[in-house]
């Protein structure tokens, strides 16, 4: 098995994409060969969130502390050399394939309630490649009976090619 897991690779014309199962990460975005993305090997560790989808929050909470509705929650800190919690709960967890097809994948996820996120979400990603280019899609639907709070982004690292113009704006 790879380390990133399981791998959705889409392609659209001169366009390819390839999602992994770890994370939902977006490893490869290419067009007629030349890399958009700059992502990741299929075998290699995933760094500084490269492609990784961030959720339930998508920033740094400062020691792990936060405030949700009068109470005092306190998250894992994960990010040890700053005092932070970041980039949310399912970077590293197993997303599966729930719908597929040509140009198109969904994978879906579940976060269980746990200490300093007592609150239960089914999230989900569309990844759909068209003559277009890329559309990401994420949703993520609460199964709890009370407010949960949430934010969400992505963490692509775009692909940086060789000045076109020495012109400095």
């Amino acid at each position: 098995m790879l380390r990133t897991g399981a791998q959705f690779r889409l392609t659209c014309g001169q366009q390819t994409v390839i999602v992994v199962e770890l994370g939902g990460a977006l490893r490869e975005y290419r067009v007629g060969g030349r890399p958009v993305a700059d992502g990741f090997e299929a075998d290699d560790p995933i760094e500084g969130g490269r492609g990784q989808l961030l959720v339930p929050w998508p920033n740094r909470i400062g020691d792990g502390r936060y405030r949700w509705q009068g109470r005092e929650l306190q998250l894992p800190v994960n990010e040890i050399e700053h005092a932070n919690a970041i980039h949310g709960l399912l970077r590293w967890t197993s997303w599966q394939a729930v719908e597929q097809a040509d140009g198109r994948v969904v994978l879906a996820t579940t976060l269980w309630p746990q200490p300093g996120y007592p609150f239960h979400l089914v999230a989900r990603v569309q990844y759909a490649l068209d003559r277009h280019g890329l559309t990401v899609e994420i949703t993520a639907r609460n199964l709890g009976d009370t407010p949960a709070p949430y934010g969400v982004g992505q963490h692509p690292y775009l692909a940086v090619g060789p000045a076109r113009s020495t012109t400095c704006f």
